[in-house]
C-alpha cells in the first residue's frame, strides 16, 4: 500500500502553489495517478479510493482538502 505516498504528495501540494495547479487541471482519478506518476509519487488507484471513503467517514480530511474536485470523481 503507497498510503504514505499519497499523504506525501498532499503535504507537498499543500506546500506549492505550483503543484496545486497541477493538480487542479486533473479531471480524472486516472490523470491526477498520472501525474503524480510523473511527479514521482506512487500513488495507487486504491489509495484514491481509501481517501475518498475516510473523507466520507471524516469530511473535514485533509486529503480531500488538498485535493479539490476528488467528490465529483464518484
Amino acid at each position: 500500500m503507497s498510503w504514505p505516498e499519497l499523504e506525501r504528495l498532499v503535504a507537498d501540494a499543500e506546500a506549492s502553489q505550483e503543484m496545486r495547479q497541477t493538480l487542479r487541471h486533473c479531471r480524472s482519478p486516472q490523470e491526477l495517478l498520472l501525474a503524480a506518476r510523473q511527479q514521482g509519487y506512487r500513488v495507487t488507484r486504491i489509495d484514491l479510493q481509501n481517501a475518498w471513503l475516510e473523507h466520507q467517514q471524516c469530511p473535514e480530511a485533509a486529503v480531500h482538502d488538498a485535493l479539490p474536485g476528488i467528490a465529483a470523481w464518484r
